[in-house]
């Protein structure tokens, strides 16, 4: 029998931080004596344009939304990112002092937010609220 992989991926409350040979943390830890660290809040992938059927004005100005679209310097090359679930995760957005949205593969679970059940699930039907939009 081999052996399955499994990925793991962050819940929503989790505190996470980078990966201690992330370049960012390198780069941070010559001036700081703590990394950062921040909350899950949320799932993006990747977003990939679906074909359209519009025609005329209409495809213009799906054109012109698409590509007004903010595209993230991921580490991975420019692309444009959606919001999604866990299980389509690409990145996990994250809320401190300023906001974060990294590559899973680059962070790490260092602790879990002490609030009650109720309050971590409330954090996760808000993280619903935007999936499959892209962002802006």
């Amino acid at each position: 029998m081999g052996t399955a992989l499994v990925r793991f991926v962050p819940r929503i409350g989790d505190i996470i931080q980078l990966r201690e040979d992330h370049p960012r943390a390198v780069e941070d830890a010559k001036w700081r004596q703590r990394p950062y660290t921040w909350r899950v809040t949320g799932y993006m992938k990747a977003h990939v344009r679906k074909p359209s059927k519009l025609t005329g004005f209409e495809a213009i100005i799906a054109d012109i939304l698409e590509e007004s679209c903010r595209e993230f310097d991921t580490g991975k090359g420019k692309t444009r990112l959606a919001w999604c679930d866990e299980t389509q995760a690409e990145y996990v957005c994250g809320s401190g002092v300023a906001g974060c949205c990294y590559p899973i593969e680059d962070v790490v679970v260092v602790g879990r937010v002490k609030w009650k059940q109720s309050m971590i699930d409330e954090a996760a039907i808000r993280s619903r609220r935007n999936w499959g939009e892209v962002l802006f």
